[in-house]
This record gives C-alpha cells, sequence and structure tokens, in this order.
C-alpha cells in the first residue's frame, strides 16, 4: 500500500511505535550502501533514538545479502515487528522475497524506480512511502486488481484464465474483431481461398477438411451477431489486453530516481517535530549526492535545494540581530559579495578554515563551484580533475591542457599561485576567483561551472561544503578501512624511531601518510609502543571517542587491527584478507574460526560502511574521506583520459562500449600492484561517474549521442562488472532502459551472469559469455 508523504508520521511512524510498546529489538532496517542511504537512516536512527525504540541496522550490497539477513534476522524472529528498507528491495515482490508472519509490517523509503507494483497495491503488510511522484495510480491499480483477479480465478479453476469460454484457439485475428471491436475481414485470405489456394499461397486439396473459423468468419459476414457468451469472453480479452499494455509500459519506462530517501525520512521528522540541524545537514548531503552524480536534473535538484533552504533559513534564525541586522546566521555563502564583511567573505571561501565559535555547527546557504574539493586542493589540481571542466575543455588533449593553462592566466592567477593549496594561496587571488571565473565561463563552455549549495561550520577546524562530504562519504564507502589502515602504517616504527630522532619526523608517514595531522603525535610520543601511544592520546583527550584529530583515528585504527582479537579485522575492502598489509603466515588456518567469532561481520564493505557512517558525526574520519576522494579522482580522470585518448571506445548500432585494461599501478596506494581497472571492479558508484563523466565528452565533442556501456575486469571472479548509461543530460530527466536490455540479452542468450545490487543498470557477467552478451545487446529492440 502507498502511505502519502504527508501522513508518515502520522500513520506509518505511528504504527512502529505502538508496535514497539512491551517488546525487545522490534525494528530491523536494511540500508544500500550509498551516501543518500546512509544519510537517511542516520535520520532515522535519531528519530528512534528519541522515542527510546530499540532497533538494529543491516548494511546490504545487495540481493544476495538480503536473502541471508531474512535467514538470520526475520524468519522465526518473534519478537521483530517492523522492517524498514532504505533505497533497497523497492523493486522486488517482498511479500514473497521475505518470510515474513502475520504480526511484521514491511517499509519502504526508496528512490529507486518503477517500484514493484505488488508492493503498492498487492499486499497490507508492505507499506511503501509515497514521494509523490507517482501522480495518479487509478489506471495502474484497476489493471492490477483485474490481472490479479484473474490469476486467482485461474488458480482456483487449474485452468488458466484465457481457455474459459471457448478457449483460445482463435487468440489474434482469428475471432474476426480487432481489439477495438470491429468486424476485420481477411480480404487476401479470402481471395487466395476463392483461387483455390490457401491462405499461404499453397492449394488445397479437395479432400482437405476446411478451417472451422473460416466457417465463423463467414457467419459474422453474413449478418449473424456472434454469441452472448462469446462476446462477453472478447470484451473480457480486449480488456485483459489493455491492462496488460498498461503494466508492461510502466514497466518498460525505464529506470530513474525519485525523491531523495533521506529528504522522505526528514519529512517525517518534521511532521513529528523531531527536526534538529543535524538531521536537516544530512537531508543536503543526501540530495546532493544525488544530483552530483546525476540521477536527478538541475530542475529537481533546485526545487528540493530551495526548501531545504527554508529549513536552514529556520534553523539560523536565533541568529539575527535584535535590530534586524543580520547577525552570525545571516552570512551569505555568495563567495564575496558586497554585502558580506570581510570575516564573512574569508569563512564562505575558505580563506580561513574556523567557523566562529568552536561549538559553530551552523548551516549556510550559498553557490558553489563545480570543481573537485577545492577548499582541500589546489585550484590547478580541483579544475583538472573535476569531471565538469575536463569534459568541457578537452584536457586529454594538449590543445586542451592549454586552455586550462591560458584560462587561470586570463584569471590574472600567477602559476605558483594555483598550484598553492587553497588554504594557502593569498587572500587577493581568492577574493577574485568567483568574479574571474563568472567572468570568463562563457568563454570556455563553462556556463553551469556554479550552482546553489550547502555549507556547515566544523566548529574552528574548517568550513566544509555539501560535495565535499558526498565525495569523502562515497571514498570511505568504497575503501575507507583499507585507505586508514594504510596510512597508519609504520606508525609504530615511526613511534620507535622518534627516540633518536627529531619530534616532527615521526609525522611522516608513507606515501604522503596523513598519520600526523592530528598534530604532533610523534612529537608527544617518547619511546611508547603504539598500544601505549593510543590509550595515552585516548586518556588525554585524543583519540576516537573524542574526535579530535585525525592522526589519533589512523592510529586507533591500527592498534585494533593488529589486536585483531576477534574475525572483524580479518579482511581487507573486497572480504577478503590475503591483500591485507598486517597478514602473517598460518593466520589462513585461523580464518573460518574468526568468520564464526564474526558472524560475517568482518566484511570489509560492512566495516567501511560503519566507518562512513560514524564520518557524519565526525569530520577527522571526513578529512581520511577526502584525502582518499582525491586519490580516486585522480584514477577516475586518468582512467578516463586514457580510455578516450586511446580511442578504447568503441561505436555499435546501437551503443557505445569501453573495456577498462590495466592503466597504471599502485594508483591510490590501496595495495601493492593494484591496477586502475580492478579499483572500478570493486566500486560501482565510482564505475558509474566514470561512464558519467566519459558520456560527457562525447555529448560535448560528438554529434551522434548514443548510450554508453562500461566494462571493468574482475580478475578474482574472472568476469566483467558492466555499467549501462543511457545519456547525459543536465536539464531532462533521463530514463536507464538497460535493465530490461540486460535482463531480455540474458535471457535470450542464456548467459552466466548476476544482478545482485540494486541498481538494475549493473550486471556482472562470466568472462566466457561477455563476447556473446554484448553482440546480442547490439541486436536489443527496445
Amino acid at each position: 500500500m502507498l502511505v502519502p508523504l504527508d501522513r508518515m508520521g502520522a500513520s506509518a511512524y505511528a504504527k512502529i511505535k505502538r508496535d514497539a510498546l512491551n517488546y525487545g529489538t522490534t525494528v530491523l532496517i536494511f540500508v544500500s550502501l550509498d551516501v543518500d542511504s546512509l544519510c537517511a537512516c542516520k535520520i532515522l536512527e535519531s528519530i528512534l533514538k528519541s522515542d527510546s525504540i530499540l532497533h538494529e541496522i543491516a548494511p546490504v550490497p545487495g540481493f544476495t545479502e538480503l536473502t541471508k539477513k531474512d535467514e538470520e534476522l526475520i524468519k522465526d524472529n518473534t519478537q521483530l515487528r517492523s522492517i524498514i528498507l532504505l533505497n533497497c528491495g523497492g523493486m522486488i515482490d517482498l511479500e514473497s522475497f521475505f518470510g515474513l508472519s502475520e504480526d511484521m509490517t514491511v517499509y519502504v523509503a526508496d528512490s529507486h524506480r518503477p517500484l514493484n507494483l505488488h508492493n503498492i497495491f498487492g499486499n497490507q503488510q508492505v507499506a511503501v512511502l509515497d514521494d509523490g511522484e507517482m501522480g495518479d495510480t487509478t489506471k495502474l491499480e484497476e489493471a492490477f486488481a483485474f490481472l490479479q483477479g484473474e490469476e486467482s480465478a485461474s488458480d482456483q479453476d487449474g485452468s488458466g484464465s484465457e481457455d474459459d469460454d471457448g478457449g483460445d484457439e482463435d487468440v489474434d485475428e482469428d475471432d474476426g474483431l480487432s481489439d477495438d471491436g470491429v468486424d476485420e475481414e481477411p480480404k487476401s485470405d479470402n481471395n487466395q481461398e476463392e483461387n483455390g489456394q490457401s491462405p499461404k499461397g499453397r492449394r488445397r486439396s479437395d479432400d482437405e477438411p476446411p478451417d472451422p473459423r473460416k466457417r465463423k468468419r463467414r457467419r459474422l459476414e453474413d449478418g449473424q451477431n456472434p454469441k452472448p457468451e462469446r462476446q462477453l469472453w472478447l470484451a473480457k480479452r480486449r480488456r485483459r489486453k489493455a491492462f496488460q499494455r498498461v503494466i508492461a509500459e510502466y514497466y518498460a519506462e525505464g529506470t530513474f530516481t525519485g525523491m531523495p530517501c533521506s529528504w522522505m525520512i526528514y519529512s517525517m521528522a518534521l511532521q513529528l517535530g523531531c527536526a534538529t540541524s543535524g538531521m536537516l545537514w544530512n537531508a543536503i548531503i543526501g540530495l546532493t549526492d544525488l544530483f552530483l552524480h546525476e540521477k536527478i536534473d538541475r530542475r529537481r535538484y533546485r526545487a528540493l535545494a530551495d526548501k531545504l533552504g527554508e529549513e536552514v533559513s529556520r534553523f539560523n534564525i536565533n541568529s539575527i540581530a535584535p535590530d534586524g541586522a543580520p547577525g552570525d546566521g545571516e552570512e551569505d555563502f555568495d563567495f564575496g559579495l558586497q554585502n558580506q564583511n570581510e570575516n564573512e567573505q574569508k569563512v564562505a571561501l575558505g580563506i580561513t578554515t574556523a567557523g566562529k565559535a568552536a561549538d559553530d555547527h551552523t548551516i549556510r546557504q550559498g553557490d558553489e563551484f563545480r570543481l573537485m574539493l577545492l577548499r582541500h586542493w589546489n585550484l590547478r589540481d580541483s579544475m583538472f580533475h573535476s569531471s565538469y571542466v575536463a569534459s568541457k575543455l578537452g584536457i586529454w588533449k594538449e590543445k586542451g591542457r592549454q586552455r586550462l593553462v591560458n584560462m587561470m592566466v586570463q584569471m590574472g592567477f600567477p602559476h605558483k599561485e594555483c598550484r598553492e593549496p587553497f588554504t594557502a594561496m593569498h587572500i587577493k587571488f581568492k577574493h577574485l576567483l568567483r568574479g574571474r571565473l563568472s567572468h570568463l565561463s562563457a568563454r570556455y563552455n563553462l556556463a553551469d561551472i556554479v550552482y546553489p549549495s550547502f555549507f556547515k561550520h566544523q566548529g574552528f577546524k574548517c568550513t566544509i561544503s555539501a560535495s565535499d562530504a558526498v565525495y569523502s562519504l562515497s571514498a570511505l564507502l568504497d575503501h575507507g578501512r583499507g585507505w586508514i589502515l594504510q596510512h597508519a602504517l609504520g606508525a609504530d616504527d615511526t613511534i620507535e624511531s622518534s627516540r633518536g630522532g627529531r619530534a616532527g619526523e615521526s609525522c611522516a608517514g608513507p606515501r604522503g601518510s596523513i598519520v600526523g595531522a592530528g598534530g604532533g603525535v610523534g612529537a608527544r610520543s617518547g619511546g611508547l609502543s603504539g598500544v601505549a601511544l593510543a590509550e595515552l592520546n585516548t586518556q588525554s583527550g585524543v583519540g576516537v571517542g573524542t574526535k579530535t584529530g585525525a592522526a589519533a583515528v589512523s592510529l586507533m585504527f591500527h592498534v585494533q587491527n593488529n589486536r585483531a582479537l576477534s574475525g572483524w579485522d580479518q579482511y581487507d575492502d573486497a572480504g577478503d584478507d590475503e591483500n591485507d598489509p598486517n597478514r602473517k603466515e598460518g593466520d589462513e588456518e585461523n580464518d573460518e574460526e574468526g568468520k564464526s567469532r564474526g558472524k560475517g561481520k568482518g566484511r570489509g564493505w560492512m566495516q567501511n560502511f560503519f566507518i562512513a557512517y560514524d564520518a557524519l558525526d565526525s569530520f577527522d574520519l571526513l578529512y581520511h574521506g577526502i584525502h582518499l576522494s582525491m586519490q580516486l579522482q585522480k584514477a577516475l580522470v586518468r582512467t578516463g583520459l586514457s580510455v578516450i585518448d586511446k580511442h578504447q571506445v568503441k561505436t555499435l548500432k546501437n551503443y557505445r562500449y569501453a573495456i577498462l585494461s590495466g592503466l597504471g599501478t599502485d594508483s591510490i596506494g590501496l595495495g601493492a600492484g593494484e591496477m586502475d581497472a580492478s579499483i572500478f571492479a570493486r566500486s560501482m558508484s565510482l564505475l558509474q561517474r566514470l561512464a558519467s563523466f566519459i558520456a560527457m565528452v562525447y555529448q560535448e565533442y560528438h554529434q551522434k549521442q548514443l548510450p554508453l556501456v562500461i566494462a571493468a575486469p574482475d580478475l578474482k571472479k574472472d568476469s566483467f562488472i558492466v555499467v549501462g548509461l543511457q545519456g547525459y543530460s543536465p536539464d531532462i530527466e533521463v530514463k536507464n532502459q538497460f535493465g530490461l536490455a540486460f535482463q531480455t540479452t540474458a535471457e535470450r542468450t542464456g548467459a552466466n551472469v548476476r544482478y545482485d545490487g540494486f541498481e538494475s543498470s549493473v550486471i556482472e557477467i562470466k568472462r566466457d559469455d561477455f563476447e556473446l552478451f554484448m553482440k546480442a545487446l547490439d541486436q536489443y529492440e527496445e
């Protein structure tokens, strides 16, 4: 059943709250592994905590894990009453998927479209949160009810519904009537019969019995009406066909994205009167995630951003000065507008990394550049590694790279200043940045380089934008724990070496480590071991518990990994510990024991999820994610430029495709000898971003617009991860047809494929069947 957006609090949550009384852990939350779902889960958890409702959070990367959780957590669970799915499960029939008892209710908040109609009309135990974008569902509901009624009747009778009242021998044109009920006369067939030939052109022998269906047509031609029961049957059949067409058109529309899941949950918090600025910030991040990953168009983004802007103003109302003048809460983040004082401009531009107070966590609305992590990078690298700027300037060619240099020269920025970290850039150039970029944007085809966004102070530490948070959280979801551990390696060695060395030497880690980012960990270490130092720092206020130092965060992860008291720390990001830098000989025999003790909780993707989940409340974890995101973006742009420059994108009749190969080694420092291609095979979101980048380039420089298919090899599984992208348009919602195309092609070819993720346009294909599948896909017709 559908639950309207404006009744979620009074209807859905009220029932969750009632069912939670007098029971134990009655709420189970399934969360998919994306930033929007992460933020929605954080908001929902805050709501449940405010009412002291016990709950369990279970991240799920795909349907395989969802099936396992059904066996472990749902079946035979007498306490469970409410199952909540965030951005997962909306496209399958949940009644048949889960083993539900009569007391359980499933609540679905899913931005994936189209939703499965069985969840909407088929079962009262499944409640789907309606974002209002489905519109009038009367016709769909009527079609679904009719077809379901016929299916139930046929099940009871033990025969097909089309065999009622005369069978189905006259299906299609043989009943003499069109779908509109108009008599049809197959003239060509009659003319052939007059010449003694059958309709197929062969002569019919004299002793061949005439077709009884032809006699029915002659009776109709003689003016005789069909029998009343046959008229009813024909009318029912026409109605069935019409309803089947309605359902088929609904599913054949293609996949697209509805309202952000985080916004739906935040709307429920507003109705319940428990919304906070933290929940608002999470809703902003969820919306920005869909926009940056091009799942919603610019029009829908601006409409929702305006609504969130009103919420920002409401939370900042206490910051207005008594005389009506803008106070601390009325800062304008419009990058150097005249009505800002000097300090406000500094905070907006990132000239200063501090807010107005140590406890300043206010949110501001303003304009943001489409430049990659500008406040944490330098201007040149931020522009070069921005997918938007790279595609517009064509930087895979020498001419395009020269255009980028010329643009910075025309902005009046010295080459040295463009390569300085943005925080160290001269204040004069920071003030000029907004005006100069806007002035040159039309000349360099960068008209959309600025878009409305939001910013949040992190006390005296930093001012972070919503886009910074999205890129950081996405990186942590993909490789968070592996990156933190890799950049905590050597901590014990550097600490020990500080006995005889200079204090500052111990703050440097391998490959650009940011171990020392917390501020002089090694300087205070003396001769302590890593464990003793971590415990000392935690006791003295530096560590994960107090969220005050990125170095302490990294060090604590390193210490926990060395202890390895359970199966939790035995696996790397891919759920496989063979690349664990701390792995020792003989650990293989303990793997099964560790798995049984940890009950599967040690899988890398689950650890990455909870690291990203904690990062929503910790700037120090976000700081790690920001640096990891820089490395991933470098790999993305490097791979995209290489694919384009080497003409690896091939054009077929109906689409373009590219197959990634080993492009560079050890690109982001997650494992020795790791290739860029394998990084994309391990991250669906990163592969989708790469496909979007290449699609933008071909839209910019090629007249013929075709869908794009990108394949990344997974060497461990001997398969390809394939992503289909219908096209790119910033102003028009593009519906992706590849979900249905992949399914149809797999059935036609019998290829060994695997659908496990919640994105239907992503599929895994075995290497042996890949070539056959791609050829058949080119012949697919909608």
